[in-house]
This record gives structure tokens, sequence and C-alpha cells, in this order.
């Protein structure tokens, strides 16, 4: 019995493209009983060994030759805007696509050409879409302070003046923020000012005093006592103790008395007083 071989059908890529190029695919093709033999294996293997012998070179032949193509991958950069008045801009992320540039050469050529084209229209694109970002300058800023590093006993008597002047502190965020920061600035730095320019004097501080006081009531009424005080250390004198009590006292008789009047009810004391015995002269 003789047996004819199966087809057999394989595909081969073109080997030998010029330079550029790329090779195409083609199948090579063994129609069925095209060889024979005792066995269907004796028939396929001779229909394998053309294949073989054979398949590459037909490709070679009549493959396609197409141009070797290489296309960009996605590039980008930032840029930031340069066209504010304010002269600071927003930073902005400008990209080329993928595969908007193609090379014969290599995928190099092709990303190349893309970062070219990046650096050409990368900052007109960041002026076109970005924002300008404003700034704001501090307020100015001008107190006295006083020494406040003397030993005890001591303090500094004569005021520093310091200022601290306008846009001292820039801020990109707030007014707001612009002014805190420069204030936290003029409070420490007028500070180390007093400290080292300042210098220290005797203090004298006033002793707890205190009174009786009765609410002002009309002729014919009293009210109870009450009792107030001005604590130690209120107040100071570059004289003596005597000068900061004598201070606390003027003190102390003022707020005595409102402390009294508001704080005390009157009360008739003389029976039988007309309203028009309250008014003399």
């Amino acid at each position: 019995m003789i047996y004819g071989n199966k087809e057999i059908v394989r595909t081969f890529t073109r080997n030998n493209p010029p330079a550029g190029y790329v090779g195409g695919s083609v199948d090579y093709r063994v129609p069925a009983d095209v060889y024979f033999g005792d066995t269907q294996e004796e028939a396929d293997n001779k229909a394998e060994d053309d294949v073989n012998a054979n398949g590459q070179d037909y490709a070679n032949t009549y493959a396609d030759i197409i141009p070797a193509v290489w296309y960009n991958d996605q590039v980008c950069d930032e840029f930031i805007k340069n066209n504010c008045v304010s002269g600071k801009g927003s930073k902005e992320q400008v990209c080329v696509e993928k595969g908007r540039f193609v090379s014969y050469v290599s995928k190099k050529d092709a990303n190349d050409k893309a970062m070219v084209e990046l650096g050409r229209i990368g900052q007109g694109e960041a002026n076109a879409v970005g924002a300008c970002c404003e700034d704001w300058a501090s307020q100015p800023f001008r107190g006295v302070f006083y020494k406040n590093d003397c030993k005890a006993g001591t303090s500094g008597k004569e005021g520093i003046v310091y200022e601290l002047p306008a846009g001292a502190v820039i801020s990109d965020i707030s007014q707001i923020d612009a002014d805190t920061l420069a204030y936290r600035k003029f409070m420490k730095e007028g500070q180390e000012k007093a400290n080292a320019e300042g210098s220290c004097s005797p203090v004298f501080y006033n002793t707890t005093i205190g009174d009786w006081f009765e609410k002002v009531c009309p002729f014919g009424y009293k009210s109870g006592r009450v009792y107030y005080s001005i604590k130690a250390n209120r107040f100071r004198s570059w004289i003596s103790v005597e000068d900061a009590n004598a201070k606390a006292r003027e003190v102390l008789m003022v707020e005595g008395q409102e402390y009294a009047d508001l704080n005390l009810e009157c009360e008739k004391w003389i029976e039988n007083i007309d309203q028009e015995d309250q008014c003399y002269w």
C-alpha cells in the first residue's frame, strides 16, 4: 500500500531585508499527496524535509520588505509660566503624546524628535494654561519694647523703639499670612533689640493695700461696708515703695467706691422721712 503526505503549512519571515527595513511573513505550503511512501510517516517526513529545505528561501524571495518604523513614547516636562506681571507663575506639566513622531532609524531617534518638539512648545503651553501667583507684602509694625532679662529687683526703664518696615515678609498664601508672620518677626526682633540695647534700673512695687467702702446713698439711707483691696505688684515706681503705694491708693479710692456702689444696697435708717426732706441746701 502506498501513502501520500498530509498537507503542511508553515509561516516563515524574510530574514534578508536591506538596512532600514524589516521582513514580512509568508506561508509555505506543501499540499497533500505530493510525496509518497510505504508508510504515512515516510510520506509526511518527505513533506517535512521539503518545508525545512525550501521554506526560508521562499520567504526571502516572496515575503514583503517593510520599512522599519519606530514611534516616540510620551514625553513630558515641567515649565513655569514666565509672563506674569508679578514675576511668579504656576508650574505646569506639558507633554508630547505617544506616537506623534516616527523614525526609520531607532526608537531613541523618535523620542529625541519628541523632546525637541517639547522644548519648542513647552513654554508657550505653560504661559497659555498657567496662572499668575499673587504675592502679599506684610504691613509695617512699630512699637516700644522694654528689656525683660534684668535681674530680680530691677527692670528695663527706658523703652526701645523698634520698627519692622512694610514688605519685610512676603507670602504667596494671603495677606493675613504675611502679616501674621511679620508680627511674629516684629515681636521677636523687637524684644531682642530691647534686651541688647536697654539698661536695667532699680524698680519698686506696691504692697497689698485696702480699705472699707460704703455705697453713696440719699439722705436718710445708708449701706453696709465692703472691703476692697489692690493686690501687690500691680503698680511700680522708679522712686520708692511709698511712691508705688501712693499710685495704688489713688486707684484704690476710685475702684473701691465703684465696687461698693455696684454691690451694696441702701437701707432707710431715719423713719418718716419725706421725699422733700431728701433735698437740702
